[in-house]
């Protein structure tokens, strides 16, 4: 398994993060340099390829690209699903994976090109981060959490007819960033409960330096944000008890990490 960076930095500036100011704005790499990387990585006898960058759905998309870049994408498609329709003309036995889109700006034209290559896996992982609009917006993001939902929707019928015939979705939730209220706090249970994530990470706001929510009013204490987190990962835990259930009785083919030997 190897890691492909196809993006650094991000154009988002949600108001918790601090990526953009260490990492500056979102830059891409050519759809030919990130190519010539992948079959370089499978001829060596790489198997798993993860495409990672801050948000892999502004891939292409940023405020200054290089001349180089923007001739790698044409006007029919969006850069990502470019990028993926040029992975799947190679050859070969081998797994593609896409870390960290960012909901505001998933491009769905991703959808059939990952339904039609058995060997990009119907994995999602899409940090939503709240289910509650307020918080949300407060978040410098541009969704709902109705229009999230839709979303998952969308991604779940549209691979119905994938190899897999089924969709593997992650996303992480931050817990009491500032402001969040008890009601913002269920909401984002409820929303959880909807959209039946397979996993998700939940995770106790912190302040940033320079941030914008670093400087809002109404800090939401440790232990409150802890004990909602706790909430949020007892009825993952329950979900996806119940979702693993799903693979019961059929076959896959794995990817073998790590053999661990056991006492005899």
């Amino acid at each position: 398994s190897a890691y492909v960076k196809i993006t650094e930095g991000c154009n988002n500036h949600c108001s918790f993060c601090a990526i953009p100011i260490i990492r500056g704005e979102l830059r891409s790499r050519s759809v030919s340099k990130i190519i010539e990387e992948i079959k370089s990585l499978l001829t060596r006898g790489i198997f798993e390829i993860n495409l990672i960058g801050q948000d892999l759905a502004s891939y292409g998309k940023g405020k200054n690209e290089s001349t180089e870049v923007l001739a790698s994408f044409n006007s029919e498609t969006s850069p990502l699903a470019t990028l993926l329709s040029e992975i799947s003309k190679l050859t070969g036995d081998f797994w593609i994976r896409l870390l960290y889109i960012h909901p505001d700006n998933f491009p769905q034209d991703i959808l059939p090109v990952i339904a039609n290559d058995k060997r990009i896996l119907p994995y999602f992982d899409i940090p939503f981060q709240s289910g509650d609009d307020k918080i949300i917006k407060d978040m410098n993001r541009k969704g709902s959490a109705q229009k999230y939902i839709q979303l998952v929707e969308k991604i779940r019928s549209s691979q119905q007819n994938s190899f897999y015939n089924d969709v593997a979705l992650r996303t992480t939730f931050l817990c009491g960033f500032p402001g969040e209220t008890e009601e913002n706090a269920k909401n984002t249970v409820e929303f959880l409960k909807n959209i039946q994530s397979d996993w998700s990470g939940c995770f106790a706001y912190s302040r940033e330096d320079d941030t914008v929510a670093g400087e809002m009013k109404k800090q939401v204490s440790a232990k409150k944000s802890k004990s909602r987190c706790d909430v949020l990962t007892e009825l993952q835990t329950q979900i996806t008890q119940e979702k693993l259930k799903r693979h019961v009785g059929k076959i896959y083919k794995v990817l073998i990490e790590e053999i661990i030997p056991t006492e005899e």
